[in-house]
């Protein structure tokens, strides 16, 4: 795939992404509200990975992702971070797991590593190192008060849930991705002008919120 297809990718899966976690955003707070994104995350991660296989790909869409909250009304900078680090999380198990993801059995490990990785990471980063980052210490000081309950509560019950969850939901991104894959392919332009129109829609619709 060349540079300009591979980045057009990167950009309508962040946008997507983006615009999931801002919608999501606006619901009032509910128990494991971090859950839900996350696994729509991993969908559209894996769905993005059936184009785009190669390393760096899922944690460009993260950061694409992050950028388009951020730019959104009621983004918390923690937030952020954990959007960033459920991108970084599925590109490093998706590429050390390679071609063994073609099958069912290594899709659906490939989600519950990936959800524990990246909510351990959140959890640690927060705790230990981003007190010391501006725009996320306010946040990350809940987390150095209460410390190691704060820090099992949000691997071993959000954490387990978005892994169980994300057993389900890689595998069906896995799925819509070919799925969409052979409709573009079938019909490349309209594709392309319906992406296109879509992320510059959506970003104007960011930028003017």
């Amino acid at each position: 795939m060349n540079k300009k297809n591979a980045l057009i990718i990167v950009l309508v899966c962040g946008t997507v992404w983006g615009c999931v976690e801002a919608g999501l955003g606006l619901i009032p707070e509910y128990p494991f509200s971090s859950v839900l994104p996350t696994l729509i995350g991993f969908m559209i991660l894996a769905l993005a990975r059936t184009y785009l296989p190669q390393p760096g790909s899922s944690t460009g869409i993260g950061a694409i992702a992050m950028l388009y909250r951020a730019m959104t009304a009621g983004a918390w900078a923690c937030h952020l971070w954990a959007v960033l680090l459920v991108g970084v999380s599925f590109d490093i198990v998706a590429t050390l797991v390679g071609k063994r993801s073609e099958t069912e059995t290594w899709r659906s490990i490939t989600g519950p590593i990936s959800a524990y990785l990246a909510y351990a990471s959140f959890a640690l980063t927060m705790t230990y190192v981003m007190i010391h980052v501006p725009p996320v210490a306010g946040c990350a000081h809940w987390w150095i008060v209460i410390g190691a309950p704060k820090i099992l509560d949000h691997v071993a019950i959000s954490g387990s849930l978005a892994a169980i969850g994300a057993s389900v939901f890689v595998p069906l991104g896995y799925k819509f991705g070919k799925s969409l894959m052979a409709l573009s392919n079938a019909k490349p332009r309209p594709a392309l002008i319906g992406a296109m129109s879509f992320t510059i829609f959506f970003w104007i619709i960011a930028i003017i919120s």
